[in-house]
């Protein structure tokens, strides 16, 4: 198994978000730099589906987006994530799900307190892909809590895919200037051929 090391940075509270994320192959040489697969790294693409990131939760659609771009607190570059959690209570409106062939697809849902984070657009897995890591950078309340997971997808039945392994962790792995950084690695589960990245805040 290979793992590499990469950065993706995230704000939140309104959290903020932006960055990296790579994979391991069978093949690839230890000197060799891998390639960054994160969508729209520094959210300098202000982009439809904000350039490959969407909300996590159901979102409503009578109101203003709480998942945007802006510029306002950023670690890198000039923009950041922001992820504005809520509405609090019963909500009705669309959640994204990822399309059994690729893709994203958005369902009329309801659900309790609305958004809850963001994660990317399931990417599509090359058949050598052995591993997933990244780390990512949040900036947030002091009470707020986040959890960082790769989530493995697969097919069947043609349905939505679905989610065959979850890699979380919570763990605190360095801090900067009121930033936390979470790092995480992740063996690739057999039979997945897609994986998202997930940031879920609590307070």
């Amino acid at each position: 198994m290979i793992t590499i090391p990469c950065h993706l940075s995230c704000c939140a509270a309104v959290a903020l978000m932006g960055g990296c994320l790579c994979l391991g192959t069978a093949a690839m040489a230890a000197d060799e730099n891998p390639a960054n697969v994160a969508p729209n790294p520094s959210f300098e693409l202000d982009a439809v589906r904000l350039g490959g990131w969407l909300p996590l939760g159901v979102e409503t659609t009578n109101g203003p987006s709480r998942v945007f771009i802006t510029n306002s607190i950023h670690l890198d570059g000039q923009r950041a994530l922001g992820v504005r959690p809520g509405p609090q209570g019963v909500v009705a409106g669309r959640s994204w799900v990822a399309g059994y062939n690729g893709g994203e697809e958005d369902t009329r849902t309801s659900g309790t307190n609305g958004i809850r984070g963001a994660r990317t657009i399931a990417l599509r897995l090359d058949p050598d892909v052995r591993s997933v890591s990244g780390s990512i950078w949040i900036h947030g309340p002091g009470a707020a809590r986040f959890v960082v997971s790769l989530v493995w997808t697969g097919r069947r039945d043609r349905r939505p895919a679905e989610v065959l392994g979850v890699d979380k962790t919570s763990h605190v792995s360095g801090e900067q200037d009121g930033w936390r950084r979470y790092d995480l690695e992740a063996t690739r589960p057999i039979h997945s051929h897609q994986v998202q990245l997930w940031v879920e805040g609590s307070s």
